[in-house]
């Protein structure tokens, strides 16, 4: 059979249905673990892994051709999705070098809420919450005890991850 030249491109292409409208926006950074663990999982639905992977760099023409679709395409969903002020920055700064570069807004935008003095002072204020609200002494904005427990418990898997990995780089 005749082998077409730009068979991954056009797999990619026909292989599924992509829905722009599936990314989730992003306005607020105190839910960036939530805003992350979606955006991840939908990104890896539309088969755009090599975009959130950091290290990716494509070796063939072909994949370069591919990436760079695949770039293009996630590019204009941060256009919509990205509502915090470093989100429209990396954006904006994407767009004045003409470079539409989602992988390294994705890796700088991970890098800001994860290594920064921006991820150390919302783990510090999470910890403050942790450590010293006290339910029934203090007003607490959901109706129940059981939402009170399950934002308690969020706030904890929160802190978690943002001192997980606080010290570490993404490379």
């Amino acid at each position: 059979g005749v082998i077409k030249p730009n068979s991954s491109i056009e797999a990619f292409k026909k292989s599924m249905k992509r829905e722009p409208s599936q990314f989730k926006t992003f306005s607020d950074k105190r839910y960036w673990a939530t805003w992350h663990l979606q955006f991840v999982a939908t990104a890896q639905a539309q088969d755009l892994d090599e975009i959130i992977d950091a290290r990716y760099v494509p070796s063939t023409q072909e994949e370069k051709d591919l990436f760079t679709l695949k770039q293009k395409y996630l590019f204009s969903i941060f256009t919509t999705v990205l509502q915090t002020d470093e989100g429209k920055a990396l954006v904006r700064n994407q767009q004045q070098l003409r470079t539409f570069d989602a992988q390294s807004i994705f890796a700088e935008l991970h890098k800001y809420h994860t290594n920064s003095t921006q991820s150390e002072l919302t783990s510090n204020e999470i910890m403050q919450f942790i450590t010293s609200f006290r339910l029934g002494k203090q007003p607490w904005k959901g109706k129940t005890a059981v939402s009170f427990i399950a934002y308690f418990v969020e706030q904890l898997r929160l802190y978690d991850e943002l001192t997980f990995h606080q010290g570490t780089t993404l490379t």
